[in-house]
């Protein structure tokens, strides 16, 4: 082989081999993380196994790399990437205008775009069937158990267990007994043997690393949507809070389901789709309110 045709082997073979950041070997770990500021907003990860919320989703545009807890990016896959939940977790994604619904496995951070709750993979996002992909009005549930066995499994948190004492079970088979006075011996007899020590809980299967398509459908749901720019329990507090926002709209609302220390609310809207939500939601930002979400009605 000349050295001129062996140079154009290596440079061919060179062209072949990935970027390095498509190099590494996905190892996924389990991660909550620190606070951290995206575009204009801070985020604070933490666990929430009970996580229940509604918001706006949109399609991650992601198609290579690692995720933030490790694991390789597959526009293919059923998963998600979420601003401030545990990674890696499982969650049921509702589609509130179609009904459909889809298991996707949360294992990356964002999306950058404050108004939106999750970022789903492309072929997550297509088996909802939504209207506007790029504002998809869903709900998004935590499946608390499959969520806490993963982490579990990945040396994170671990479902809440009952530390139960065994009574120690000996080898004895035989009883020999000293006879009370006055009473013969007997001959020592069999006892039956113990039966031996079993765990409160079967066994489960670990969750797979790459979540089956799991599509059902409930009645559509259809509704508006909102800024949310903050909850209090006392209805004085959310009523300064509307004074000081009335020029934008702002409203106090009364949520008889949420818990007595958020159940008044300071909202804005019903508001026109995405873009509208999208506007009004920068503009409560810049008045200073960063913690503003939109929600899903």
């Amino acid at each position: 082989m000349t050295a001129r045709l062996l140079a154009a082997t290596v440079f061919a073979l060179a062209a072949c081999v990935p970027p390095a950041s498509q190099q590494q070997a996905a190892a996924p770990h389990y991660l909550v993380g620190a606070p951290y500021r995206l575009g204009p907003v801070w985020r604070y990860p933490r666990e929430q196994f009970d996580y229940d919320a509604t918001g706006l989703a949109m399609v991650d545009p992601r198609t290579t790399g690692l995720t933030a807890d490790g694991e390789a990016i597959d526009p293919q896959a059923m998963a998600a990437a979420h601003p401030t939940l545990q990674l890696p977790a499982i969650a049921r994604v509702t589609e509130l205008d179609t009904g459909y619904q889809v298991l996707v496995r949360i294992n990356d951070r964002g999306p950058a775009n404050p108004g939106r709750i999750i970022a789903l993979s492309p072929r997550a996002m297509a088996l909802l069937h939504a209207p506007d992909p790029s504002a998809a009005r869903v709900r998004v549930e935590v499946m608390q158990a499959e969520s806490l066995r993963l982490a579990g499994e990945l040396g994170g948190a671990e479902a809440p267990h009952l530390e139960l004492a065994v009574v120690p079970v000996g080898d004895v088979t035989k009883q020999a007994l000293p006879p009370p006075a006055g009473i013969p011996a007997a001959p020592p007899r069999d006892l039956p043997a113990a039966p031996a020590p079993h765990s409160s809980s079967a066994a489960t299967p670990p969750v797979p690393l790459r979540l089956p398509e799991t599509v059902t459908r409930v009645p559509p749901h259809p509704g508006s949507i909102y800024v949310e720019i903050a909850s209090f329990g006392r209805a004085e507090y959310a009523a300064l809070l509307q004074q000081r926002l009335a020029a934008l709209g702002a409203e106090v609302t009364l949520d008889y389901d949420a818990p007595r220390d958020r159940d008044y609310r300071v909202r804005i809207g019903p508001l026109a789709g995405g873009t509208g939500a999208d506007a009004m939601l920068a503009r409560v930002i810049a008045a200073g309110f960063g913690d503003a979400r939109i929600v899903a009605q």
